[in-house]
């Protein structure tokens, strides 16, 4: 059959052939459902075949935001990420029927939860699902879209439909309620989730003398993701390295905490955002050096010395995953000095750090490989062709 094809048209039949191979490989959400394009957000959401959004309008009705939700002639084009029932249910779950009939009963508050679900400009699928991004939202705060199966808003609600196209914006479906910073009710920084957890003392302790505990416990620190050594762990290192140099690092501000900004990545990095089993990614670290991150049957690894125990722990300026060991980085000076009475410790017992990769995949992911097939081919045909036109007119 392709023999029988031109040049040209050979390399279209295979470029189709081959998209149509990559779209089943596509996440299950990237597929759009078009909505109504003539008629409103408040329209296509009450005329869901599934009555899915039942909550959202009546919440909108309560916060006020009906008549906006159902007028074509908005001043902007909005998109809006749109909570099912089921989500608004998982919310009075987590959150209690008293607090959450006090939601119900806020218009204010209740209104700023909604504006914090909407964006004032368009984001479709074709950005939102394969470039991790932050958006600016109505209401002000930013929500992060990190990408993986799905794309994922803040951790919490992940996207499951899109591009229901209004006459006033896109609509996205998702399956939890965001709440914003201010107002979130489980919300916490890292300092204080790691001080009521009782498994981190030394961490704190560490913290507070290499200055970085106010940032910790500050709301707008961030946001980072930290990698949490625990009590346990810093024993062990303690053990590794003997009394005499443990108290020489913790007498040592810089260089503690330099070993504490190897524990932490800039912005939030889930669980959710690292590849499958039998991969890894390299991510740069505060301190500038990097983490091999192995995700293997296992669970995750760490530079070969620390597994990730406990994952996704949300706190307002980041996110906590517990490691069972200390990462230590590669210092300009020795890391812990000794004295002729205290020798280091064997190469067996000491704390060390594999050589790492040259080249990897950073904390914000990449394109998925079929997307850049997609667009090497695309580009491909699109030259082959312009190529072609030229020859034939000379």
């Amino acid at each position: 059959m392709l023999r029988a094809l031109s040049g040209l048209k050979r390399k279209m039949f295979c470029t189709l052939l081959i998209v149509g191979l990559l779209v089943p490989a596509l996440p299950v959400a990237a597929m759009a459902i078009p909505g109504d394009g003539d008629e409103s957000f408040a329209w296509n959401l009450a005329n869901d075949e599934e009555d899915r959004f039942t909550t959202l309008l009546a919440a909108a009705t309560a916060a006020g935001l009906a008549d906006e939700l159902g007028d074509c002639a908005l001043e902007i084009e909005v998109t809006l990420f749109a909570p099912t029932n089921e989500a608004f249910d998982a919310l009075r779950a987590e959150i209690g029927d008293d607090a959450y009939n006090d939601l119900l009963g806020d218009p204010e508050t209740l209104r700023a939860i909604l504006e914090y679900h909407m964006l004032p400009a368009l984001v479709y699928s074709e950005d939102l699902l394969f470039l991790p991004r932050t958006y600016d939202t109505i209401l002000g705060p930013s929500i992060d879209v990190t990408v993986g199966d799905f794309a994922v808003i803040n951790g919490r609600a992940v996207v499951w439909e899109v591009d229901y196209d209004t006459c006033n914006g896109v609509i996205h479906v998702i399956d939890a309620v965001l709440l914003p910073p201010d107002i979130e009710e489980d919300c916490q920084t890292i300092a204080e989730i790691a001080a009521a957890d009782g498994r981190f003392t030394t961490l704190l302790a560490a913290a507070g003398i290499a200055g970085l505990d106010d940032e910790l416990a500050d709301p707008d620190f961030g946001p980072v993701t930290l990698f949490a050594p625990t009590d346990t762990a810093f024993a062990a290192l303690r053990a590794a390295l003997g009394e005499d140099a443990w108290n020489a690092l913790l007498a040592d501000p810089a260089t503690l905490g330099n070993v504490l900004l190897f524990h932490m990545l800039e912005g939030k990095v889930y669980s959710s955002d690292l590849p499958a089993p039998g991969n890894s990614i390299v991510a740069p670290t505060l301190l500038g050096q990097d983490l091999l991150i192995e995700v293997t049957t296992d669970g995750v690894l760490i530079n070969g010395v620390a597994m990730v125990i406990q994952t996704d722990i949300d706190a307002c300026n980041g996110v906590i995953h517990v490691i069972d060991a200390v990462l230590v980085p590669e210092l300009d000076a020795p890391t812990v000095p000794t004295t002729p009475t205290t020798p280091a410790p064997p190469a067996s017992e000491a704390t060390t750090v594999p050589v790492l990769p040259a080249t990897g995949i950073g904390p914000e992911g990449s394109l998925p490989w079929q997307a850049l097939v997609l667009v090497a081919l695309s580009m491909g045909l699109a030259y082959t062709a312009v190529r072609k036109y030229g020859l034939a007119r000379s």
